[in-house]
């Protein structure tokens, strides 16, 4: 069901509370550590301080005289003159420097500052405005009917037009925020909370999500694909029936993730770690696996035909029927091959020392061996 305005404003004020807190708690950190690790290094440099330049001599000359004035005696003395150790340099630029120093720190403080002030401002008339058509227009109740198709012609081309918004507002503020992935984060997180993202079937296609934090998230049906959510962590996080297709999710955290019957379609997965993660009946056709780590993974009734995964840990994956129908299992990690068993095989690029045919099971999937198309 569509969340009430009361919900979505608590949603709103919650995520306006948490940056201010994380700005506030950035300042004081860097007022406390700033002079910390400028005394430290100060005492760290006295061991090696004291030895000196400029190094000279300086020479004097006396006289003696006779009762006639007459000179009997000249003496030279020569007097060294101790050199100055980089410390009595230092002494006399101590002072303007350290001034320069903590001016400088205390500039970019304030820029930092300015810069976190900036981007909170932006993302609170992001969620302001969000939650304004959230609530005065109802699109999540208008967007449900318009899953069902029962809107009329006028009430449809303004709840699309409304979906767009939403999506080009979205698109520019993940953009805004490069290379800030927690308000990136925070974008995400309410929009999921706020189901607009599984109410609407907002696209994010295009959308830069790479290093974002989205553990635990409930991202149900969310359509990614196309996103960029390079290791990104998504541990934990829910992503059932969710839309991947040649999204990129290179080196990601994924442990323990719910992509049950999610589609991810030439998804780039090199590197990710979907260790116990549940891919029960996902389309990973022509996915890229490779050196990803599958160790206790569900990839029951899974298809993989044409996936890549060379040199992916398999040990204690569940494979149960899934398809590996042209798929490249060369240089594979895996210890117990009876594993293998109620899988599908059929022009499949098998680990050496397995004694399982390439084709066993083409003719059970349809599949000429020879051409690689299906048997008419």
């Amino acid at each position: 069901m569509p969340l009430s305005s009361k919900r979505i404003s608590i949603l709103w004020k919650r995520h306006k509370l948490t940056w201010s807190s994380r700005i506030a708690n950035v300042a004081a950190i860097t007022l406390v550590v700033v002079p910390l690790g400028l005394a430290i290094g100060v005492i760290s440099l006295n061991g090696w301080l004291k030895w000196g330049i400029g190094e000279s001599e300086i020479m004097s000359t006396t006289t003696e005289k006779d009762a006639k004035g007459n000179i009997t005696k000249t003496v030279e003395t020569i007097t060294p003159k101790p050199a100055k150790t980089i410390w009595d340099w230092l002494s006399l630029l101590g002072v303007p420097v350290a001034l320069a120093g903590l001016g400088y720190c205390f500039q970019q403080q304030l820029q930092q500052r300015a810069r976190d002030e900036t981007r909170e401002e932006a993302l609170q008339i992001y969620l302001d405005r969000l939650s304004t058509l959230l609530i005065d227009k109802n699109i999540l109740a208008s967007a449900t009917e318009l899953n069902k198709n029962e809107l009329k012609p006028e009430q449809l081309e303004l709840s699309r037009t409304a979906i767009d918004i939403i999506r080009a507002r979205t698109l520019s503020i993940l953009q805004r925020f490069e290379g800030d992935e927690n308000r990136k984060g925070s974008v995400i997180r309410f929009l999921s909370e706020a189901k607009v993202i599984s109410e609407t079937n907002l696209n994010l296609r295009g959308a830069n999500l790479s290093g974002i934090d989205l553990s635990y998230a409930n991202l149900n049906g969310a359509d990614l694909s196309g996103t960029n959510l390079s290791d990104a962590n998504l541990s934990d996080a829910n992503l059932h029936g969710a839309k991947l297709c040649s999204t990129d999710l290179r080196s990601a955290n994924l442990q323990t993730i719910d992509l049950s019957y999610a589609d991810l379609n030439g998804a780039n997965l090199n590197g990710a770690d979907l260790s116990t993660a549940i891919l029960e009946g996902a389309i990973l056709k022509t996915a890229d696996l490779s050196n990803a780590n599958l160790e206790g993974t569900k990839l029951v009734r899974a298809d993989l035909s044409g996936a890549n995964l060379n040199g992916a840990n398999l040990n204690g994956t569940n494979f149960g029927s899934a398809n590996f129908n042209g798929a490249d299992l060369s240089g594979t990690k895996l210890k117990d091959f009876a594993l293998l068993k109620e899988a599908k095989f059929c022009r499949t690029k098998l680990p050496d020392g397995i004694h399982i045919k390439p084709n066993r099971d083409c003719l059970e999937l349809g599949i000429n061996p020879e051409t690689g198309f299906r048997i008419i």
